[in-house]
């Protein structure tokens, strides 16, 4: 990783301290500067122990480090001071001796729609776009794949497999978040990793996370790296013993470029056109009480599903925050609103902007731990602004959701996976939940035992109690706890 600018900053002659600009590619670097302040930005940490959506598109836990919006360039150039007379204030982007100037590079809401062709055309040059993708990722070697066996991690492993025989090199090794495969497990997850794996010639390994490594993810400074899947540093150790220094991924394809066609339903319902909303339903056989619950209702809230959900599978208890009431009082968390998803355009630029991309920066903070860099194919700027060119039908489909992916793979990958339309892995699942619930007593001891100095913004108590009352239950529906667990220092 980068580390920051070598400009520090210096004691000013009246005692103060003198404002510098300092950039680097995470906060850790930058807090490690002397004399850079560490103040919790409390806004952002209310939202990360009590919503689901903080907002940390351009804020970080930290007040004095902010990022750069995506799509945007920040110029910033060293001045004099400029002396001030007659009250007249200072502008902020001169403050401190520099002058800072945010533009921005890139506007995907302004991508103009593609002229409508078939939909062989289409698949033709999306396999181009994405054949170039996965090749342009491939530098700096060795290379290794996720393979969970779905639609994304599966098409970035092919490409990547053939690019790589084409330069004459080995295809790279896959690695799975499943389990080991052992007797008397149902092999129907396995099936999908091994069928891409056969078809490549792919050396596959499997590895889920036990209880230390889930307790090495929360133990991590969630002020400074979130979003880390329990089971990747299985999957880090295994590829680094194997020398391999690239890692590609398919994390983010759904968001945009193999979208489900979310918010095509709401636009014909707002057209008014109610035979071609009709004929999408009878295409899915889907009841008409799903039409209302999935189209109807997040038109006129857009939270209510979301809520019905959890009051249906009986979570609403279960799913408590724990974000001390005081600090809750006092504080308005610093969430991002809620998206009404009234085109396909419109919901995959929302997705685009809303800050569920943050993954890549925490993914690559514990990669480099490893010697690895993370690439994602699937969110190259020319693959995201033709699919965002590209008309609702070829991503809502009547031959299938995610139309545009599965058709233009559908000589490509093997047609159990390019086909599956079962989202659920029971047997992953099961076993990230397994070791959770093995880890969360350890944790718990540990918690108690260290006496964190941000307790005051968390209800230890209430955390403590609920990691021990059942910690089966709790490993079920972690979310909340794993907020908390990850912001506390201990």
């Amino acid at each position: 990783m980068a580390g920051p600018s070598t400009t520090r900053p210096k004691l000013a002659p009246g005692g103060g301290e003198e404002a510098a600009f300092l950039f680097a590619n995470t906060a850790k670097a930058l807090l490690a500067v002397p004399g850079v302040p560490a103040c919790l930005d409390e806004s952002v940490v209310a939202a990360r122990l009590a919503s689901p959506r903080p907002d940390t598109r351009t804020r970080t836990c930290y007040r004095a480090v902010r990022k750069v919006p995506a799509g945007h360039g920040l110029l910033v150039k060293a001045e004099a001071a400029q002396p001030l007379g007659n009250g007249a204030r200072a502008n902020d982007a001169s403050l401190g001796g520099t002058r800072r100037r945010l533009t921005r590079h890139w506007r995907p809401e302004d991508v103009p729609a593609a002229k409508l062709v078939p939909d062989d055309d289409y698949a033709e040059q999306f396999l181009a776009l994405l054949e170039q993708a996965v090749g342009d990722r491939l530098a700096g070697g060795p290379v290794g794949v996720h393979l969970s066996g779905g639609l994304d991690s599966s098409s970035v492993a092919v490409h990547a497999a053939r690019a790589l025989r084409h330069r004459g090199l080995a295809p790279p090794p896959a690695f799975s978040w499943l389990p080991p495969l052992a007797a008397g497990v149902p092999k129907h997850e396995y099936a999908l990793v091994d069928a891409v794996g056969k078809q490549e010639r792919l050396a596959v390994f499997h590895g889920a996370p036990g209880a230390e490594d889930v307790a090495s993810v929360l133990r991590r400074d969630g002020t400074l790296s979130s979003d880390v899947p329990f089971a990747e540093p299985v999957t880090l150790r295994r590829a680094a013993a194997m020398g391999v220094r690239v890692l590609l991924s398919g994390a983010g394809g759904d968001d945009c470029v193999s979208f489900n066609g979310r918010g095509h339903c709401e636009r014909l319902l707002l057209r008014g056109r109610w035979r071609a909303l009709a004929a999408e339903w009878r295409a899915e056989q889907r009841a008409a009480w799903r039409l209302l619950a999935h189209t109807v209702i997040p038109l006129a809230h857009p939270a209510l599903p979301m809520a019905i959900g959890r009051w249906r599978s009986g979570r609403a208890v279960r799913r408590r925050w724990f974000i001390a009431p005081r600090f809750a009082r006092r504080t308005t968390p610093r969430v991002v609103p809620m998206t009404r998803t009234i085109s396909v355009r419109r919901t995959q630029l929302a997705f685009l902007q809303d800050g569920r991309l943050d993954f890549q920066e925490h993914w690559q903070a514990l990669g480099s731990e490893y010697g690895i860099e993370y690439r994602f194919p699937l969110l190259d700027r020319r693959l995201v602004e033709f699919a965002l060119s590209l008309p609702p039908n070829q991503f809502r489909h009547p031959g299938g959701d995610r139309w545009l992916m599965r058709h233009a793979h559908r000589n490509v990958l093997p047609r159990a996976v390019c086909w599956n339309r079962r989202k659920a892995d029971p047997i992953r699942a099961g076993a990230l939940v397994r070791a959770i619930a093995t880890a969360l007593p350890t944790v718990a001891d540990q918690l108690e035992d260290a006496s964190p100095s941000r307790a005051g913004y968390v209800d230890v108590p209430a955390l403590l109690a609920h990691l021990r009352t059942d910690p089966l239950a709790a490993a079920r529906h972690f979310a909340p706890a794993r907020a908390a667990l990850s912001f506390l220092d201990f």
